[in-house]
């Protein structure tokens, strides 16, 4: 899998459902001319390759978040068992 992250004036590449042994690295994209603001990253991105790896996890953002009946870990393992 590919992911390129770049500033929000430029377009952004991203090819899918690729098998990688390589992790991701996502970097902050650089200023645009000088006086640029800092646009250091506030989030971490990491890609599982299957779902049962964050299991515990995603069933504790249930619990926490608001979220519609297409984001439930169960529905999720269905789809993808099904359709992804």
């Amino acid at each position: 899998m590919t992911v390129l992250v770049n500033a929000v004036t430029r377009a952004t590449a991203l090819t899918a459902f690729q098998q990688t042994a390589a992790p991701v690295e996502v970097r902050a994209a650089a200023p645009a001319g000088e006086g640029g603001r800092d646009l250091r990253p506030q989030l971490a991105i990491q890609i599982f390759s299957e779902l049962a790896a964050v299991e515990a996890e995603w069933r504790q953002f249930e619990r926490t978040a608001d979220c519609t009946a297409f984001q439930t870990f169960d529905w999720l393992v269905a789809w993808q068992r099904h359709v992804g």
